[in-house]
């Protein structure tokens, strides 16, 4: 899990990098639009990642 974690929160900072120079670039707000639609889509799946572990793990805990 922590490396899942830690691989997808580089993903994020190189997204949010790519999404902060197109604007400096002047690049299409839809592209900047795109690019931080990207970052929260993979934090999402970062979030549910991590909350689904946890249940798993109290599941097993509780012997369910």
């Amino acid at each position: 899990m922590r490396e899942i974690s830690h691989d997808l929160a580089k993903s994020i900072v190189e997204l949010e990098k790519s999404a902060y120079q197109a604007g400096v670039n002047n690049s299409s707000l839809d592209d900047v639009k795109e690019r931080r639609q990207a970052v929260i889509k993979l934090a999402t799946k970062m979030y549910d990642k991590g909350r689904n572990e946890a249940f798993e793990d109290i599941k097993k805990e509780m012997g369910v």
